[in-house]
């Protein structure tokens, strides 16, 4: 997703740091390109020391992660093999790769993907992980099918996007046999093909300086909101919790680059971000409910966010969700969803844009 992205602006979302699907910024602003045809050979890995705003971004996720030792959690692939993390004295190291069916990028590195698992796979377990953010079984199956992918795959549930801080798409993450996170990443690049060959061999973690950390705007990771309230991207104190005081209080989960990165990809999805959005902003404007915005940190960042509200003028007070925490709080996996609470402020029903319409009827009414 990064890599389309890119190819229209500068800096996509100014490609964040590690702010907790991609800095949205500008790139993801503009109409990205569409998913890019297979390729017949793997791409040539990119030069290590090659700058990229989303491998910043990855690095500043994984920073606090790498020494430490990875969950100790299991999952499923969708053929039923059981993957165990975490344990101390594992057989082979594990090299997970996340990654969605509408992430360009993903599909830029597959052909690479593919041949990484030919050449470690034998040494190291492999496994795609599907983000399972706006995905489903289904659409995972039709994609392995179509770009005949012979490694093992997974659909997160969030367990996995959470423990290792799911910031971009694609993300790598390599644990060693000794059960440590040793590298996160996001490029199929030189950097990459060492780390796995290291893992293999058993070497020491590298040291090698990945990046200076950046200042995280919005909930960053483990970060925690006392008594409910929250500074939105826009500057204002706003409380999620709480009793309503009469009002309508709808809460919109979003990515701000939903609309035109999907633009091309993903036309159905992308047309729902933008009804969701005018039909939220109609019913904001009649008084009809409050309206409260939640921006997925996934490959985005504060800036990305600015850059939604100057484009499509929503007004509307956005809440960056930097690590996901209020996604999960809520159990929201996909994009957007409008959730509305009840008097005393609890999640009573999710609403789609008829819905929405109604309440804004009825306040006009």
């Amino acid at each position: 997703m990064a890599q389309a992205m890119r190819k229209h602006q500068p800096i996509f979302p100014g490609r964040p740091a590690c702010l907790l699907v991609l800095a949205i910024l500008a790139a993801c602003e503009q109409t990205p390109q569409a998913a890019m045809p297979d390729r017949q050979a793997a791409a040539a890995p990119v030069a290590s020391n090659a700058t990229d705003e989303f491998q910043t971004m990855a690095f500043n996720a994984g920073k606090d992660l790498i020494g430490t030792r990875a969950p100790t959690l299991s999952f499923r692939t969708i053929d039923g093999k059981t993957v165990r993390l975490g344990e101390p004295h594992a057989a082979r190291p594990i090299y997970l790769k996340f990654w969605a069916t509408w992430c360009v990028t993903c599909r830029e590195q597959m052909d690479a993907f593919k041949a990484d698992f030919a050449r470690f796979g034998k040494d190291i377990d492999v496994v795609a992980v599907n983000t399972g953010v706006n995905d489903d079984l289904a659409a995972v199956e039709a994609y392995r099918r179509d770009l005949q992918l012979p490694m093992p795959i997974a659909i997160d549930d969030g367990r996995l996007g959470e423990a290792f801080h799911l910031k971009v798409t694609p993300q790598h993450i390599i644990i060693g046999r000794d059960g440590t996170i040793r590298y996160v990443g996001h490029l199929e690049d030189e950097r990459l093909q060492r780390e796995l060959q290291a893992a293999i061999a058993g070497q020491p973690a590298s040291r090698e300086l990945q990046v200076e950390a950046r200042p995280t705007e919005g909930l960053g990771w483990g970060a925690s909101s006392p008594g409910g309230a929250f500074t939105s991207v826009q500057g204002g104190q706003v409380r999620i919790d709480g009793p309503t005081q009469g009002t309508v209080r709808l809460i919109y989960f979003l990515s701000p680059w939903c609309e035109t990165y999907l633009k091309d990809s993903r036309p159905a999805m992308a047309r729902k971000c933008k009804d969701t959005r005018e039909a939220l902003t109609r019913v904001a404007s009649t008084g009809g409910a409050e309206v409260i915005g939640i921006a997925s940190g996934l490959s985005a960042d504060v800036n990305g966010v600015r850059r939604f509200l100057r484009r499509t003028g929503f007004a509307a007070p956005i809440v960056m969700d930097t690590d996901g925490q209020l996604f999960r709080r809520f159990g929201v996996r996909s994009f957007p969803t409008v959730i509305q609470l009840d008097v005393v402020g609890r999640p009573s029903r999710r609403l789609g844009v008829s819905e929405i319409d109604a309440l804004a009827s009825q306040a006009t009414a």
